[in-house]
């Protein structure tokens, strides 16, 4: 389930989308049916009230409500564990603000999530971190996305770089993958609009081009953490979609991590 950034809507990852069903079209064992959840981004309005705790609960609420509608609307099941209702076979990908709900739904009843131009949000409460975070984890960032933080970024490496200490990088690959895209801009990952305003940077690349390779990172991730319990894929080639996040990690942790 692909949920869009603020003020951006279904229409708006048309690119993404084709791109992600071409990637899983050509691997033979992930079999991608996305979903785009359709935010009421009108509840925006709430954060000029100043009360930013209220905010926050009314964009999550907002958020999980668009998540569930669209996991209903495509017919994806839930697995009862614990009383509760876990999706042991979906995936919430979250673009720029829609990270706001990473706490309930991704965090509580997700099988993994993916975070595209966006980091983590520090909340009482919960684990607050990305070392911490319950669930597996890819972090795609683009070079010239001026709208996040490259101090954000920095912290997510450091935070993968911690996890990578305890455990294999095969290992840590599939709980915590970092791709870092040359040329990509924050308004790359939905319609290509560059928000000045906000700091987000021009690029001349392709964008369908690179649409594909955040798509082709999402697919191995699927494979080497959502699906790697799926006994139809043979072995080997989730240790290969393993491998090619930990290379691709690898790479680019270590291009970034000063």
């Amino acid at each position: 389930v692909l949920v869009p950034g603020a003020m951006l809507y279904p229409k708006d990852y048309a690119n993404l989308k084709e791109a992600i069903i071409q990637a899983s079209t050509r691997d033979r064992d992930v079999n991608v049916n996305l979903a785009i959840a359709a935010v009421d981004w009108s509840l925006l309005s709430l954060s000029a009230s100043g009360d930013q705790g209220g905010f926050v609960r009314e964009i999550t609420r907002a958020i999980v409500d668009a998540i569930d509608i669209a996991i209903n609307e495509h017919g994806f099941q839930a697995d009862s564990i614990m009383g509760g209702s876990r999706y042991t076979n979906i995936a919430v990908a979250m673009h720029s603000m829609s990270v706001i709900g990473a706490y309930d739904f991704p965090m509580k009843r997700s099988a993994g999530v993916i975070l595209l131009g966006t980091s983590l949000l520090p909340a009482k409460g919960v684990c607050g971190s990305l070392y911490s975070y319950p669930r597996p984890v890819l972090s795609i960032y683009g070079t010239l996305d001026g709208q996040q933080h490259i101090v954000k970024a920095a912290l997510a490496i450091h935070e993968v770089l911690a996890v990578q200490h305890h455990r294999s990088l095969s290992s840590t690959a599939s709980r915590r993958a970092f791709c870092m895209i040359s040329g990509l801009n924050h308004g790359m990952f939905s319609n290509g609009w560059v928000n000045h305003a906000r700091g987000d940077l021009e690029s001349d690349a392709d964008q369908l081009a690179l649409s594909g390779e955040i798509a082709t990172h999402i697919v191995d991730f699927l494979k080497a953490s959502v699906c790697s319990g799926n006994k139809n894929i043979e072995r080997d080639r989730i240790l290969q979609a393993k491998h090619n996040l930990a290379a691709v990690s690898y790479t680019h942790l270590r291009a970034h991590e000063t």
